[in-house]
């Protein structure tokens, strides 16, 4: 699946060894608490549409010990939530 940003001005907040951290979208003028995770692919995203495998590839990359199955079901979490909240689009390819 295809997924790309939805034209919004994105600020992130993160603390040290927290699983979580605030998203605003200046766009909206919404604030969201979000995983870090979420984070973390907003800022992959950043250079266009990109897709769930991908996504998922590179965190794999950046964390091998973790299982790809398990990588692939956080990452899909973690965007239907942005997709929830109006920061992401998804269209089948």
């Amino acid at each position: 699946m295809d997924w790309l940003l939805r034209g919004a001005e994105l600020h992130f907040g993160e603390w040290d060894d927290d699983e979580f951290g605030v998203l605003y979208n200046a766009t909206s003028g919404d604030t969201h608490l979000v995983q870090s995770l979420a984070i973390e692919i907003l800022q992959m995203m950043q250079g266009g549409v990109t897709t769930t495998q991908a996504l998922s590839m590179a965190l794999g990359r950046a964390f091998p010990d973790v299982p790809a199955a398990s990588i692939e079901e956080n990452v899909l979490a973690a965007l239907y939530q942005l997709q929830r909240a109006g920061i992401v689009a998804s269209h089948s390819t």
